[in-house]
């Protein structure tokens, strides 16, 4: 699924990607397998083998038949293995420009996996983020040891146990400067210490 999305990024995604990360390059849109959900992937994908009724079990198609990521940039979530095991979707404007709703989108179910979790091996500081979006924008500009939250409220026990694995000397939470970042940062900092 995450190479048939990677096969359909074309240029209206691409150019959504650039203007809310200017620094994004076509390497990390490779070394990240960003793609689009361009609502034509059963159309790339083998019509074989079960793979509709797979994909409606993971949620990324619903039950209409409909991509559930329909109309969103789509960043693939790994776990230790590198394993796919979940997708962020952030949806592109309508044609007039306008933000759709809702703006961020996972698969169905509990969220797993951390996104860019390499990023922390050997690094002596990590910095967290509400979204992948925002790691990404970190990353494109050097800040390799970057991962994200599942939002405000998504910190997880994956991402705990891949903090006390790459055991950094310093975490640096950067969160949005509003009321939700900064309740998020105050619930963050204290699990932080505890595994730290």
């Amino acid at each position: 699924l995450a190479g048939a999305y990677a096969e359909a990024l074309g240029e209206e995604a691409r150019a959504y990607l650039s203007a809310r990360v200017p620094g994004v390059t076509d390497e990390l849109i490779r070394r990240f397998r960003i793609g689009h959900a361009d609502g034509r992937v059963l159309a790339r994908l083998p019509t074989s083998g079960g793979v509709t009724r797979s994909l409606m079990k993971t949620g990324a198609l619903k039950a209409t038949g409909a991509e559930h990521l329909a109309g969103c940039v789509v960043f693939p979530v790994t776990d230790e293995t590198d394993r796919v095991v979940g997708m962020y979707g952030r949806r592109l404007p309508d044609r007039a420009g306008r933000e759709r709703s809702p703006r961020h989108l996972y698969l169905p179910g509990p969220h797993r996996g951390v996104w860019n979790w390499r990023g922390l091996a050997g690094r002596r500081e990590a910095i967290l983020t509400e979204a992948v979006i925002d790691a990404l924008a970190l990353v494109s500009l050097g800040f390799d040891g970057t991962i994200p939250l599942y939002g405000t409220n998504g910190l997880t026990e994956e991402h705990l146990a891949v903090l006390r694995t790459a055991s950094p000397e310093v975490v640096y939470l950067a969160f949005d400067a509003d009321e939700a970042g900064d309740g998020a940062a105050d619930r963050v900092a204290p699990r932080l210490r505890e595994v730290l």
